[in-house]
C-alpha cells in the first residue's frame, strides 16, 4: 500500500471513530420510548388508518 492510500485510510478511520464516539456520547439524551401520543400520531396521518388493507405489490402465483 502506498503512502497516500495509508494516509487516506487513516483519515477515514479517524473520522469514523469520531462519528461513532459522538453517536455513543449522545445516547443518554436520546428518547427510547414514544415521543408522540396515539392521538398525535393519528392527527399527523390525517385520522385513523383504514381497517382493511390492500396489496401494493402484485402477488406472485
Amino acid at each position: 500500500m502506498n503512502e497516500s492510500h495509508e494516509s487516506g485510510h487513516r483519515a477515514l478511520l479517524g473520522r469514523t471513530a469520531k462519528l461513532a464516539a459522538g453517536y455513543l456520547d449522545s445516547l443518554p439524551e436520546r428518547a427510547v420510548g414514544p415521543t408522540a401520543s396515539l392521538a398525535e400520531l393519528r392527527a399527523a396521518l390525517g385520522g385513523e388508518l383504514p381497517a382493511a388493507s390492500f396489496a401494493v405489490l402484485p402477488s406472485r402465483a
